[in-house]
């Protein structure tokens, strides 16, 4: 049962697109561009820090980055029985033609990639607030100085989307 529900957000993490809000933006730049990206980032600026949670029958940790140079960047890794299940690497970046988004890759404990090597999934920006923001597929909400919660939303085919929720404290 672990299994599988670990094998699902995998495959969450690892789809290549999402359909998270209607009307989605064509470009984040809608919302941010290059003039006033370092504000909005710093709106998000409580994301940064080192975070600890449960998840899948094991413990997980997350860490990210003040922003700086129009971007953050985090650390995350499961550990279940004393062992590395695995790392992610992310980023929340601005880039010209993309606008602001987040970035993730997968590493098996060993550090090979889930992702082939020229792949990065990228999820773009719907929504900014001081307390919430918005990826097509994944949302960080600021519940306090010390509790973020994470929605990861599940859109296997043929099934009901739905977020699954991760609770982080600091």
């Amino acid at each position: 049962m672990q299994k599988n529900i670990f094998l699902i957000f995998c495959l969450l993490l690892s789809a290549k697109s999402y359909s998270y809000i209607p009307n989605i933006p064509k470009s984040s730049k809608e919302l941010l561009d290059s003039s006033n990206v370092h504000k909005g980032l710093k709106k998000i600026s409580w994301i940064s820090g080192s975070w600890k949670g449960e998840a899948f029958g094991g413990s997980f940790e997350e860490i990210w980055s003040e922003p700086s140079g129009n971007s953050m960047m985090g650390m995350f890794k499961l550990i279940k029985d004393d062992a590395i299940v695995f790392y992610e690497i992310m980023t929340i970046s601005f880039d010209e033609e993309k606008g602001l988004s987040f970035q993730l890759k997968h590493f098996n404990a060993d550090l090979t990639g889930w992702e082939e090597k020229k792949e990065v999934l990228v999820f773009p920006l719907v929504k900014i607030t001081k307390t919430e923001v918005r990826f097509d597929g994944i949302r960080f909400k600021k519940i306090s100085d010390t509790t973020m919660h994470v929605f990861v939303l599940n859109s296997e085919k043929d099934a009901a989307e739905k977020e699954i929720k991760f609770v982080f404290k600091k």
